[in-house]
């Protein structure tokens, strides 16, 4: 399982915990790239894809931990439902990765596809300010999310010292 495997599932344990329900893979996906984006290396790379930022290591690490019989995954309405079968070893998971599961932990997969999204559109603006950013978002995502809820994804980002930008 190694390293990586221990944390995917001491975070869909944590996941588990705090919202009462398995997490989908991809509220996992996100909130381990809100987690990387905050300077913790993992070692899963990310790229845009249909739902946000998407790692395919970190989705194939997935898939090989059910097939060690770590992790069972249960297609619901909700997605693909990550739930453990092995009880993760002890804690991997630092006080810095506590504090960004405890700000996202309890945000649906959607507000986290957003989320992550404005924060992987503010890496790669090249002019950093809201309105740019709500563009890059927009030129990613269309019309799926109103502009008031791209500018409430920016100012949690704010709040919770992913970027700062100048008014």
């Amino acid at each position: 399982m190694g390293e990586q495997g221990e944390i995917i599932l001491q975070i869909t344990e944590k996941l588990t915990e705090i919202s009462g329900s398995a997490p989908c893979k991809k509220k996992v996906q996100k909130m381990i790239y809100l987690i990387e984006e905050k300077g913790i290396d993992i070692g899963f790379p990310y790229k845009i894809y249909i739902y946000g930022p998407y790692s395919a290591d970190l989705d194939y690490k997935i898939c090989e931990l059910k097939a060690e019989g770590c992790l069972d995954i249960q297609q619901s309405n909700r997605g693909h439902m990550l739930k453990c079968i092995t009880q993760p070893g002890s804690s991997l998971i630092s006080d810095r990765m506590n504090e960004i599961i405890s700000i996202f932990g309890k945000k649906n997969a959607r507000t986290l596809e957003l989320i992550a999204t404005t924060l992987y559109a503010e890496r790669y603006v090249e002019h950093k300010n809201r309105e740019n950013i709500i563009k890059a978002v927009k030129k990613i995502k269309g019309e799926k999310f109103p502009e008031e809820k791209i500018t409430d994804a920016i100012c949690l980002l704010e709040e919770s010292n992913y970027f700062s930008l100048a008014y």
